[in-house]
């Protein structure tokens, strides 16, 4: 993906190449690289760029929420801000808290996700 109006700085390229969208953890729908969705993408990103961390949910340190599809690939939820991951914490992640990330941490944390196979699921 190329974004021309944007300048980003290293660290964010990095978590661009690295990251896997995934819109299909609540949804389960496939995720479409449609106006719509390249937008709420656009959106994250320039969020997550300006505050430089994004947000999780954290059980205990080091044990992060986790999701999976209908094919039982496992994704960790991000968000580009702490509200919008406090709105999440219900039913199976009613004991976690939100925990922030900067994003020289995330990205330094990619490739070990990669390594074992677990993708992000932007929310």
């Amino acid at each position: 993906m190329v974004y021309h109006a944007m300048s980003v700085n290293k660290s964010v390229l990095l978590f661009l190449i690295h990251i896997q969208v995934v819109y299909s953890w609540k949804t389960n729908n496939d995720f479409l690289l449609n106006n719509r969705n390249m937008e709420l993408l656009r959106q994250f990103i320039l969020t997550v760029r300006e505050n430089d961390n994004l947000w999780l949910l954290e059980a205990k340190p080091g044990l992060f929420a986790m999701v999976e599809d209908g094919e039982e690939n496992s994704y960790i939820p991000v968000w580009s801000c702490e509200q919008e991951a406090l709105g999440n914490i219900s039913d199976d992640w009613e004991e976690y808290n939100v925990t922030n990330m900067s994003i020289d941490e995330f990205v330094g944390w990619m490739n070990e996700l990669h390594e074992d196979n677990i993708g992000i699921a932007i929310s």
